[in-house]
């Protein structure tokens, strides 16, 4: 299943799987924010090691950010996927919402039905049948002999 796909979803699952991918997104930003700082600090720790002449804690540095850079464009790349994830779901949940809700709770129908007719007579029911039989075999005598 598609991570931000909330099609088939209950509204209420759908609501926690938002909550649970904003949760990522903000965890995700912080990480980025950490990396970005993390990474301007190893830059001037290279520009420090250059201009004191120490080449070897120049080059260990270079490589700190190097890696930090790194990391940083693969948490850019999630976090731009977060992002597009959290609209697309977010659509998909305001549209789930608009929707009407299509749940049948027969007793319930029937009580609230009752409510306004009154409650079912059983033996009415059946004596209407048989009349509309009756009323029903009689027009088909009268069309026989209107045929005949």
């Amino acid at each position: 299943m598609d991570t931000f796909d909330l099609n088939g979803l209950e509204p209420e699952q759908a609501r926690e799987i938002v909550t649970h991918v904003l949760r990522s997104l903000a965890e995700t930003r912080a990480q980025r924010v950490r990396l970005e700082n993390d990474l301007e600090l190893w830059r001037n720790r290279v520009s420090l090691a250059a201009r004191n002449d120490r080449a070897d804690l120049e080059a260990e540095a270079r490589t700190r950010v190097d890696d930090f850079e790194l990391r940083l464009g693969s948490l850019r790349a999630e976090e731009a996927e977060l992002v597009r994830g959290v609209d697309r779901m977010k659509r998909q949940l305001s549209d789930m919402e608009n929707q009407p809700r299509l749940s049948v709770d027969a007793d319930r129908l029937l009580a609230e039905l009752e409510l306004l007719g009154g409650e079912r007579d059983e033996l009415e029911e059946k004596f209407r049948e048989e009349e509309a039989e009756a009323l029903l075999d009689q027009l088909k005598r009268d069309m026989q002999n209107e045929q005949s």
